[in-house]
């Protein structure tokens, strides 16, 4: 079938291979004798001027692209007064630990390197695959996924010489339109947010990497972010006891190793109005003499506008110290605040003894993650840092949390073909006409679009953003004798404040076509979304993916169809829904495919389209005994169980040439064996030229640009199946 897509806009259908992973263990963390500890923690300490001591508390933020003045503050502050510790901040990979490297040679006490990674080192490097945030994870039914998510972003660490991950963030997020926490948080059940919590914990500790719980008191019900300005909970001390203490009192209770106190007024605990970062009546009587916590309590960045308007800034690490903090994170103006505090020594506003037991905190920190054993090497090699980094077996995890949590809110009876039957998953694929629209999809749609052509014929249209109404109305049209119609909406913003990436005009127009229409939606963002889409009920079937990323539109797509199962559970409550609702469903009726890639260079470990081939007729699958490494070979994945039937049944023959088929004059790009296209030994050359219109049919690539390698053989299998000619 030909469709006209030359008057819709910008259009693509690309097929990318997905490819298995293999598992392999890691040695385990260091483990240094607490004598050990002690002793060399002594030393460290008999060494250090007050000064340098001030400076072991405070752990400084750096960038590889800082300009030159700074890095030359940096440095100094390394090298001359000693700095305890580096928080990495969003950065390019390789520069990033050149960077760091480079502070570590000019340390003359190992440095403690942090992280903020609550979904992963990729948090601050986009290099790295990201794990799903937090919310997402609220969606699944148990915890044991998030502890092995925990060991798995604890290895990620590790392999980068990084010993603390301010993660996991316990706040309670049941306000919709809180704008610093939202998919941040478990969800709004806090027992659950408790226990995945603990476990997202004990995963990196058994990785030999610290965590903090954050933020205390409990930045959930809030509508204010903190990097900003100043959110106020105004709840009574029964409220917070039931409710955003719990998550904390539960980690503490189970050793967590810090507790991050967040930029929060909570007049209920200090009638001040002091934020309770640098707040005495928050730190030290509550937290420490009414909770009993004796461990270490960070602050939340002292460079955020929630603290950094309330005092000068030289002074806010010393109103901190004094309210009882152990580890002061990202102060500003680093040298006049360590003068600060250190006159305040000499007045004795606060006394040494106390400046010699949080000093003592931070370096028993550092020798319990090995800093101080000789064999420590502080310098990570960035020589194939990536496939060092990048692990097949965090891949298939990712995969793995995806398929848990993917959540059916909806799913009501078909209207059109098989009037009556749920819209998931789909069935009587030969039956029905379907088409996917994948609306700003030019992230990752391609992808979702070649897991349903696992399962059906389906057509596809994938709009870039900015996506226009002409080109909408355009494409509704063309669509409008499809029996059921797959909207992906991809381009979405987990913030209320940006209305979560919902177009105020598309998004009304996408919920009244789907009531004239069998449509099924799936929306890669927040839950809370829900309540901004008016009309949602419309769509036979919803489906919420929480972040638009590779992994979770793998796994939607293959609830689509029942290849996977529906397992996940709202983790927060809408206008609507209550939290924990969801439809499950079974899946499993169909085959559920585990290959998977992120990004380019795919390693292939089985499923291996090479050499001979063989079609199995009962499983519908491919497969061959070689093994080998090999790019881009989706269009053999996607296609080859079809190409193979029609050799089968003799429509076409692997020796013939690819212009006898599609009755096209026998030039270079047409002399081309069938056998070597299915086996990407066909010659093609990287770009082999601009497409036609007439040439696009159900491929919709674009004419103004070349027609790349992987397409190319896509292009041409497509018309192979489209001429369904027999080869004489």
């Amino acid at each position: 079938m030909k469709l006209n897509y030359s008057k819709c806009g910008w259009m693509a259908v690309i097929l990318l291979s997905l490819c298995g992973l293999s598992y392999h263990a890691k040695a385990a963390a260091v483990l240094v004798p607490e004598t050990d500890v002690k002793r060399v923690v002594d030393s460290v300490m008999s060494r250090l001027s007050v000064r340098e001591k001030i400076a072991q508390l405070m752990i400084i933020e750096y960038c590889s692209s800082d300009n030159l003045r700074k890095q030359q503050i940096q440095n100094a502050l390394v090298k001359k007064e000693k700095i305890g510790g580096i928080i990495i901040m969003n950065d390019t990979m390789i520069p990033a630990i050149k960077r760091l490297n480079e502070f570590h040679r000019m340390a003359p006490v190992p440095l403690l390197v942090t992280i903020d990674g609550e979904w992963g080192v990729s948090m601050r490097y986009k290099e790295i695959p990201p794990f799903p945030r937090q919310m997402q994870l609220g969606a699944m039914s148990s915890d044991s996924l998030v502890y092995k998510m925990g060991y798995a972003i604890g290895e990620e660490c590790r392999d980068l010489n990084i010993h603390v991950n301010f993660a996991p963030d316990v706040d309670i997020n049941n306000n919709p339109d809180n704008p610093a926490i939202n998919t941040r948080s478990f969800g709004e059940d806090k027992d659950k947010v408790a226990r995945y919590g603990t476990a997202y914990m004990q995963g990196m500790k058994k990785a030999g990497i610290y965590g903090s719980a954050k933020h205390f008191p409990g930045h959930g019900d809030t509508n204010v972010d903190s990097h900003k300005a100043l959110p106020v909970l105004p709840f009574s001390l029964g409220r917070l006891d039931s409710l955003e203490l719990y998550p904390f009192r539960y980690l503490i209770d189970r050793g967590v190793d810090m507790v991050m106190v967040g930029h929060l007024e909570v007049p209920v605990l200090d009638t001040s109005g002091t934020p309770a970062s640098i707040s005495k009546p928050i730190i030290t009587d509550f937290l420490r003499n009414t909770l009993g916590y004796d461990g270490i309590v960070i602050t939340d960045a002292l460079n955020m506008h929630g603290v950094s308007k309330v005092l000068e800034k030289k002074m806010i690490p010393l109103e901190a110290y004094k309210a009882g903090v152990d580890i002061l994170l990202m102060p500003e103006d680093v040298e006049n605040a360590i003068s600060e505090i250190e006159k305040a020594i000499k007045r004795g506003e606060i006394t040494k003894a106390s400046l010699n037991e949080r000093v003592r905190k931070m370096l028993t920190l550092k020798a319990r993650a090995g800093l101080f054993l000789k064999s420590y090497n502080p310098i990570v090699n960035t020589r194939n840092i990536e496939e060092t980094i990048i692990k097949d077996a965090n891949k298939a995890l990712i995969t793995e949390l995806a398929k848990h949590s993917i959540t059916v809110v909806t799913n009501h009876p078909l209207s059109g073909a098989q009037k009556g039957e749920a819209a998931l998953p789909v069935a009587g694929i030969k039956d029905k006409k379907i088409a996917y629209l994948g609306y700003a999809g030019e992230k990752f749609g391609s992808d979702f679009a070649s897991v349903l052509l696992r399962y059906a014929p389906v057509d596809t249209v994938i709009l870039r953003s900015p996506v226009s109404m002409d080109t909408l109305a355009c494409v509704k049209e063309q669509l409008k004798h499809y029996d059921l119609i797959i909207l992906g909406i991809n381009n979405t913003d987990a913030r209320p404040q940006l209305n979560f990436g919902l177009d105020s005009v598309q998004i009304p127009f996408l919920t009244s076509w789907a009531a004239e229409q069998d449509m099924v939606a799936v929306y890669f963002g927040s839950p809370y979304a829900l309540n901004k889409i008016s009309g949602y009920e419309n769509f036979k079937a919803f489906v919420v993916g929480y972040t638009n990323t590779f992994a979770n539109n793998y796994a939607a797509a293959q609830v689509i169809f029942g290849g996977v199962p529906a397992l996940g559970v709202l983790p927060v409550s809408t206008d609507k829904f209550a939290a924990g609702q969801s439809v499950i469903l079974n899946g499993k009726t169909r085959l559920e495919f585990n290959d998977i890639t992120f990004g380019e260079g795919y390693k292939i470990e089985h499923g291996v389209v090479t050499g001979d081939y063989m079609l199995d007729k009962q499983k519908d699958t491919v497969w061959s005994d070689a093994k080998i490494e090999l790019k881009e070979i989706s269009p053999l994945l996607t296609i080859l169980p079809q190409i193979g039937k029609m050799m089968d049944a003799r429509e076409i023959r692997s020796t013939s040439f690819l212009g006898e088929i599609l009755r096209l004059p026998l030039d270079k790009h047409n002399r081309i064996l069938v056998s070597d296209l299915l086996m990407h030994r066909s010659g093609l050359p990287p770009v082999i030229g601009n497409v036609t219109e007439e040439n696009v049919i159900n491929l919709n690539i674009d004419p103004a640009r070349p027609l790349r390698f992987s397409e190319a053989n896509l292009f041409y299998l497509n018309r192979i199946l489209q001429t369904g000619h027999t080869a004489k």
